[in-house]
């Protein structure tokens, strides 16, 4: 039989969000020190109870699955490519600017509209913009960090290409996925 404490680690490791790990524990610890599964009993005030009602009843909506929003947004789009004879899509990179946070996932660093250093994620979007219609539509935008495991910098994507990295190195350039889609988007004839 397992313990409880068993039950929740396993529990933890198949849960993505750090918040949603770290308020389970939480809850986790508190079962086990006070013996009880009475959330009013374990909880130190009102806030922290209804964060625990959320956490256990399904309600927590904190977690965004991007891909499947950019997908939902294509989606959404998809009358606008079929109907129109003359679409401008524009790709850019923005900032999403976290100024106050200080604990989020792969927090990375951004500027703010003054030039300043602030925490916050780099973004990549593409909008489609309909000239007869006068009308800008947001297509996806996908945030991205620095921080994140399978990160790729430009220098090394570059390094790479030209040849200029140490073998292990390479081979773990090779190994991040984004590097396959890069390489075949740059060989390709229409790469400009």
């Amino acid at each position: 039989m397992k313990s409880l404490s068993d039950y929740l680690n396993s529990l933890q490791k198949q849960l993505g969000q750090k918040q949603v790990r770290e308020n389970t524990q939480d809850l986790g610890e508190k079962i086990v020190a006070e013996q009880t599964g009475q959330l009013w009993n374990l909880s130190e005030d009102k806030k922290q109870y209804d964060r625990f009602i959320s956490l256990l009843d399904g309600s927590l909506k904190t977690v965004v699955d991007v891909k499947k929003l950019n997908i939902s947004m294509l989606q959404n789009n998809q009358e606008e490519f079929q109907s129109n004879d003359c679409l401008i899509i524009l790709h850019d990179g923005s900032d999403m600017r976290k100024a106050y946070s200080k604990e989020l996932e792969c927090l990375d660093k951004v500027r703010d509209l003054d030039g300043k250093i602030i925490n916050g994620y780099p973004t990549f979007n593409s909008v489609l913009i309909d000239i007869p219609k006068q009308k800008v539509r947001l297509l996806q935008s996908t945030p991205y960090s620095s921080r994140e495991e399978h990160y790729l910098s430009a220098t090394k994507l570059n390094d790479y290409v030209d040849g200029k990295l140490l073998k292990s190195e390479q081979k773990e350039v090779e190994r991040s996925r984004t590097i396959s889609r890069i390489w075949k988007m740059v060989q390709s004839p229409n790469y400009c």
